[in-house]
């Protein structure tokens, strides 16, 4: 009784052959998910910075007194009048329905 080795090296040759093909398999999709998982990683922080920097920017400029005599003064005390505080969503619809009412009739 002898080995037969050719059988022996060819049983060997297939299970290394399997062996690297499910690696393959495998290691290439994990590492693939790996990388896309770092990528979104990298895009969420950088989202995170940039929305930062906006708030900052937008409370810096919400946090400057207004120039006396501009337009954004005017409004500022426009808004701060007490019948407007008051009648202001009711005037602010009524202006809006008579705009549409205007547009409407307009286009018959």
């Amino acid at each position: 009784m002898g080995i037969d080795l050719n059988n022996l090296f060819g049983q060997a040759k297939s299970a290394a052959s399997q062996g690297m093909n499910d690696l393959l398999q495998t290691g290439g999709n994990s590492a693939i998910g790996y990388l896309e998982q770092q990528a979104v990683d990298v895009i969420n922080q950088d989202q995170q910075q940039h929305v930062e920097a906006a708030q900052t920017a937008a409370s810096q400029i919400l946090s400057r007194p207004t120039v006396a005599g501009s337009f954004s003064a005017y409004l500022g005390n426009v808004m701060q009048n007490p019948t407007l505080k008051q009648y202001g969503t009711p005037i602010i619809i009524g202006i809006v329905v008579i705009a549409a009412a205007a547009v409407m009739l307009h286009r018959k």
